[in-house]
């Protein structure tokens, strides 16, 4: 996705640096812009080729109901926030809990 949007971001920089330099001289200035033209295109079009990518395999399958984690969902985490379930009720400790 980056890569796609640093093509935009490059080829109108480049567009603006170039076209302004040669107000006078606008077919020559119309041609050598072209080419940074083409780079801001395929750039916008990797970028939106990203975004359907994210809707259509990341947000549409989650609203459709994903794989729920477990309540335990790392391994190996020995803490206090996981003695407790989620979300945590209000006065989780009646006494407090001993840190080791």
């Amino acid at each position: 996705m980056y890569a796609g949007w640093g093509d935009v971001g490059i080829g109108d920089q480049c567009m603006g640096t170039i076209d302004g330099a040669m107000v006078k001289v606008k077919e020559a200035g119309r041609l050598a812009v072209a080419d940074f033209n083409a780079l801001a295109s395929v750039g916008g079009l990797l970028f939106g080729l990203t975004q359907v990518y994210f809707l259509f395999f990341i947000v549409i399958p989650n609203l459709r109901g994903g794989v729920k984690a477990s309540a335990h969902a790392w391994e190996g985490a020995e803490g206090l926030e996981w003695t407790v379930p989620s979300p945590a009720p209000f006065r989780t400790f009646e006494k407090p809990p001993v840190v080791k």
